[in-house]
C-alpha cells in the first residue's frame, strides 16, 4: 500500500531516472558529434560540437515541463530535431548531421526498449520473489518498495550508460564519416538503418498503445512471450545497425587501398618515366661523344675555308642538342636531377618562379624512390597552388640537422586551408576525387618509414611543407 509520501518519493525517483537518463543520452550524442566533420562555414566546428547534445538536452526537459503532454516519441523526436539545427548552425555537415541524427534517434529508442524491458523483467521477478518470501508483506511496506524501485531505476541507468559507452566506442572506433561527397546511392545506405529501425520501434509502440485501449489487461499480460519478442527485435535492429556502417567502413578501407595502390603504381610509373629519361640523357652524351670528332673536322674544314656563317649554323643544332642534356639543376643523383628538371619546366611553362636548392642524400640509406615520392607529391600540390595566382613562386630545399634528413618545399599560397580531424592534415581541394588527399599520405607514410615527420605551416601567403627523415649516415 503506498501513501501520499511514497507516491511523492516515487515521482521524485522517476524525475531524477528520467534526468540522468536526458543526460545519458545527450553524453552519446556529444561522442558521436565528434566524428563530425566541418561543412561549409569552416573547422570551428571542434569548438561546438557539444552544443548539440546541449541543445538535446534542454529541449527534452523543457517538454518534459510543459503543461503540454506528448507522446514520448514525439518528444525524442522534437529533441532529435534540435539537436539536427544546432549541428548544421554551429558548422557541420548537412549530410552526416542528418546521418548521425537519424541513427542516434534509432539506437536511443531501440536502446532504451531493451534496457526498460530487462529492469522490467527484473523488477516483476524480484517483487514477486520477496512478496513469495514475506507471504505478501513486501508489497504492503511502501518503504521497502520504494528502495526496490530506487535500486530497479539505478539499474535502468547503470544499463543504459554501459550499452551507450559500448556503442559510442564501436562506432567512433568503427563508422567511417569522412569529408568526401557521397553518392546518393552510399547516402540512402547509410540512413536505411536508422529511418528502419525508428519506424519499426514506432509501428511497435502503436500497435502496443492500441492494444491497450481495446483491452486494459494489456498486450504483455495477455501475450507474455511480447516482451521477449520486441527485446530480440531491439538486438536485432541494433545489430543490423552495426552491420551495416562496418560493411561500409570496410568498403571505405578498401577504397583507401585501391587509391594507394593506384597512387603508388603511378610513381612506380613516373619512375620508370624518369629512368627512360635518364637512359635518353646518357644515349645523347654517348651520340655526342662519338660524333665530336666528325663535328670538330667539319669545324675546322669551315673555318679554314672562312665559311664563318655556315660554321655558325652549323653550331646552332649542336647547341640546341647540349641545351637538351644540360640541367639547370644538379642534385647529386639522376632520378631526382630529372624530378627537379621537370617541375622546374612546369613551372617556366606556368610562369611560376622556381628555385632549387635541394641536394641528394649520398651518405645515407635513404632510398631515392622514397625521395622520388616525396618531390613528385609535394612538388605537384606546390604547381597546383602556385598556379592559381600572379607572382608565383615555388622553393625546395634540403638540410641536415644532426642525423635528420630535411626537405622543405615553400611556395606561394593565397587560398584557405580546412584541416582533417583524424589525420591533422589538410583537405585536397581539388575538383576531381581520384586521389583526394593521397600525396600527403604518401609522404607521411615515407617519412614514417625513416621514422620521421610532416610538418605543414601557412603564413604570410606562403605554404610550407617539412619531411623529417631520420637516417644513419653510411
Amino acid at each position: 500500500m503506498t501513501t501520499p509520501r511514497g507516491g511523492l518519493l516515487y515521482e521524485l525517483i522517476e524525475f531524477v531516472e528520467m534526468i540522468f537518463g536526458h543526460i545519458v543520452a545527450a553524453g552519446f550524442l556529444g561522442c558521436l558529434c565528434r566524428r563530425l566533420p566541418a561543412g561549409t562555414r569552416g573547422g570551428s566546428w571542434e569548438q561546438r560540437r557539444y552544443v548539440p547534445a546541449v541543445c538535446y538536452f534542454t529541449v527534452m526537459i523543457i517538454l518534459y515541463a510543459i503543461p503540454l503532454v506528448l507522446p514520448s516519441f514525439t518528444a525524442y523526436l522534437l529533441g532529435t530535431a534540435a539537436a539536427v539545427l544546432a549541428m548544421i548552425v554551429c558548422g557541420g555537415e548537412r549530410y552526416w548531421s542528418l546521418f548521425l541524427a537519424v541513427t542516434f534517434f534509432s539506437l536511443r529508442w531501440q536502446t532504451m526498449s531493451v534496457t526498460g524491458r530487462i529492469s522490467i523483467e527484473i523488477f516483476n521477478f524480484t517483487v514477486n520473489t520477496l512478496n513469495y518470501i514475506t507471504e505478501g508483506e513486501f508489497a504492503l511496506v511502501w518503504q521497502w518498495n520504494m528502495v526496490h524501485i530506487f535500486i530497479n531505476s539505478l539499474l535502468n541507468i547503470v544499463l543504459d550508460v554501459l550499452i551507450f559507452t559500448l556503442l559510442a566506442k564501436w562506432l567512433t572506433a568503427k563508422c567511417s564519416i569522412q569529408n568526401r561527397k557521397l553518392s546518393a546511392r552510399e547516402k540512402m545506405f547509410l540512413l536505411t538503418p536508422g529511418f528502419s529501425g525508428s519506424a519499426s520501434f514506432f509501428m511497435v509502440k502503436w500497435m502496443i498503445d492500441k492494444y491497450d485501449l481495446v483491452d486494459k489487461r494489456g498486450i504483455f499480460n495477455e501475450y507474455p512471450y511480447f516482451n521477449s519478442m520486441i527485446v530480440c527485435m531491439n538486438f536485432l535492429v541494433i545489430l543490423s545497425t552495426l552491420v551495416i556502417l562496418s560493411l561500409f567502413a570496410d568498403l571505405e578501407k578498401k577504397r583507401e587501398e585501391e587509391k594507394r595502390q593506384a597512387v603508388q603504381k603511378r610513381q612506380i610509373q613516373e619512375l620508370r618515366d624518369h629512368v627512360q629519361e635518364m637512359e635518353r640523357v646518357y644515349s645523347g652524351i654517348q651520340g655526342m661523344k662519338h660524333d665530336v670528332k666528325n663535328h670538330i673536322a667539319v669545324m675546322e674544314e669551315l673555318i679554314a675555308q672562312k665559311r664563318f656563317q655556315e660554321a655558325k649554323a652549323y653550331l646552332e643544332p649542336m647547341g640546341r642538342a647540349v641545351e637538351t642534356l644540360d640541367y639547370v639543376y644538379k642534385t647529386g643523383n639522376p632520378v631526382t636531377d630529372v624530378i627537379i628538371q621537370e617541375k622546374y619546366k612546369q613551372s617556366r611553362g606556368l610562369g611560376i618562379s622556381f628555385n632549387s636548392e635541394f641536394q641528394f642524400p649520398l651518405q645515407s640509406e635513404i632510398d631515392v624512390f622514397d625521395i622520388s615520392v616525396i618531390l613528385n607529391n609535394a612538388l605537384e600540390n606546390a604547381l597546383e597552388a602556385a598556379s592559381k595566382m600572379e607572382g608565383g613562386y615555388i622553393r625546395v630545399s634540403s638540410g641536415w640537422q644532426k642525423r635528420a634528413f630535411l626537405t622543405e618545399v615553400s611556395n606561394s599560397f593565397n587560398g584557405e586551408l580546412k584541416w582533417d580531424r583524424e589525420s591533422g592534415f589538410p583537405i585536397t581541394t581539388k575538383a576531381e576525387g581520384a586521389f583526394h588527399g593521397m600525396g600527403i599520405q604518401n609522404i607521411q607514410r615515407v617519412a614514417e618509414k625513416y621514422c620521421g615527420a610532416v610538418d605543414i605551416e601557412v603564413q604570410e601567403g606562403e605554404f610550407i611543407l617539412t619531411v623529417l627523415m631520420s637516417v644513419r649516415n653510411r
